[in-house]
Order: C-alpha cells, then sequence, then structure tokens
C-alpha cells in the first residue's frame, strides 16, 4: 500500500482530488502508462531493434548505442533462433545478455504492447499506482 499520497497525486500531476484536479491529472497519468510500455517481440518484424522500447530494463526500455534503422527479425534466424553472432556485432554485451533472455515465441505471432510492471505483461491500476507511489519513470 502506498503511503505517500501526496507523493502519488504529484507523480500523476494532482495537487488534490477535486473533480477539476483530475481532469488536469490525466496528461501525467498518460505519461505514467507510457513509461510501463514496451514492445513484445513475436516476430520482431513490426519493431525497430534501436527506436522502438522493447528491451525488458527499465527505463527507456531502449538498447544502448547505434542509431541505426534496423529491425528487430533482423537478428532471428529463419530456424526461429536468435542470430547470437549478429547481436553480439550490433549490440553492447549488457543488451545481448538481456536480448538473449527474452523468450522466444512458440508459433507465428505479431509483435504486440506489454506493461512491464505486472508479472501478466498487462496493464492494471495496481501496478499504475504502484508505479507512481515508487515516483514514476525517474
Amino acid at each position: 500500500m502506498c503511503k505517500d499520497r501526496d507523493g502519488v497525486l504529484r507523480v500523476l500531476g494532482l495537487t488534490s482530488l477535486t473533480t477539476h484536479d483530475k481532469y488536469l491529472g490525466l496528461p501525467m497519468g498518460l505519461e505514467l502508462l507510457k513509461c510501463g510500455l514496451r514492445r513484445s517481440i513475436c516476430d520482431g518484424a513490426q519493431v525497430w531493434a534501436f527506436k522502438d522500447p522493447w528491451l525488458p530494463h527499465p527505463t527507456s526500455f531502449k538498447p544502448i548505442r547505434r542509431r541505426i534503422m534496423i529491425i528487430v527479425s533482423e537478428f532471428i534466424l529463419p530456424s526461429g533462433a536468435r542470430d547470437v553472432v549478429k547481436l553480439q556485432q550490433g549490440f553492447l554485451p549488457m543488451n545481448v545478455d538481456i536480448i538473449l533472455s527474452i523468450p522466444l515465441a512458440r508459433q507465428a505471432a505479431k509483435d504486440g504492447w506489454c506493461w512491464h510492471y505486472d508479472r501478466d505483461k498487462v496493464y492494471n491500476v495496481k501496478s499504475g499506482y504502484l508505479l507512481a507511489c515508487r515516483g514514476g519513470c525517474t
């Protein structure tokens, strides 16, 4: 349970719980939501490797280094395994370890979105509230 009610209100852009203030806090709530969303990788064809948030490490969910335009599927072999040599050439070792920890899809599916701060990867009010209690996306 979050004990710092005022801190949570500040993260959401609220100073009190009046109806007017609730609506003013919506943009801040949206920013809180955005900071926990990242791409989930299935086939890797819709996710840019260095532009999109997809690595399961906060706060940016993006790899450190290069700014080239390449999609994640370029690092997946036709067999469905990862191309470790290509990963090591394109990413820092710490990023390669994170990428290798991401489970590969067992069946063909398109990439999607997930909420990083929940075990089931689905946004819920409780996980958003806990993130706000921790100070949001700092």
